[in-house]
């Protein structure tokens, strides 16, 4: 792969790979040379499936809002249980997406994935709260062994219907919970009531704008709400975290 830049200006290029790609290295022409990136906004990491993962997701509102850098470690079909095939494994088991950098922050949208019977030994309230609960708490706490004095913010989960499942009520009692065991810890409620109301099949508003023709994923519209509304919920919430 060759680059070819026309300016003197700094300039930033990302290389991205998947599965086995090895990266060789770089060859630059004489009288050219690397610095490393400077970071004048502070970096977040937001953690999630694929509505965190949309490339105009509400971590990159939220991000636009606050004045961050946002690093995006959603991944779409997978989830704190949820483990999909091949790479797209559940998130402890990617921890390194989350441990690695120097983040001031987490926000965490994980659950809607964790709601299938299939992942629970018995699928009811307890046994969910209990089991999805123990697994929250893994990741929690590679987070604060991680970094310490940074900041975790759980939120959710995220449903596109006005009505939850009480297994999904399950999830976000659990992730309330676990992380009321942590300092520097705090949760939103997006169930109570639920952030979308109505709901897409049946046109009814706002699901009919926020929702996709899936009947799951948020559109721009909706990510732009997200985004908004968590933007307030986490400028108050830093007040008294930081």
């Amino acid at each position: 792969l060759e680059i070819a830049v026309a300016s003197r200006a700094p300039g930033t290029v990302v290389l991205e790979g998947q599965g086995n790609t090895e990266f060789g290295g770089m060859w630059l022409l004489s009288r050219q040379y690397l610095a490393p990136p400077s970071r004048a906004n502070p970096l977040v990491c937001c953690l999630g499936t694929s509505v965190t993962e949309d490339y105009l997701s509400w971590a990159l509102w939220l991000s636009y809002v606050m004045g961050w850098d946002v690093y995006n470690v959603g991944v779409g079909a997978s989830g704190i249980l949820a483990d999909a095939s091949g790479t797209r494994t559940k998130q402890i088991d990617r921890s390194n997406d989350f441990t690695e950098a120097d983040f001031v922050l987490g926000i965490d949208e994980n659950g809607i994935n964790d709601d299938n019977a299939s992942l629970y030994s018995t699928y009811d309230y307890p046994t969910v709260k209990d089991e999805f609960g123990n697994a929250y708490r893994e990741v929690i706490e590679a987070w604060f062994t991680a970094h310490p004095d940074s900041p975790f913010i759980g939120w959710g989960p995220f449903w596109p219907h006005a009505t939850p499942t009480q297994t999904l009520y399950a999830i976000r009692d659990a992730k309330q919970q676990v992380l009321s065991e942590f300092d520097k810890t705090a949760f939103i409620d997006t169930l109570t009531p639920s952030m979308i109301q109505g709901r897409r099949s049946e046109g009814s508003y706002p699901a009919s704008d926020y929702i996709k023709a899936d009947n799951t994923h948020p559109t721009e519209t909706g990510q732009l709400f997200i985004g908004s509304r968590l933007a307030a919920e986490v400028e108050r919430i830093l007040r008294t975290l930081l």
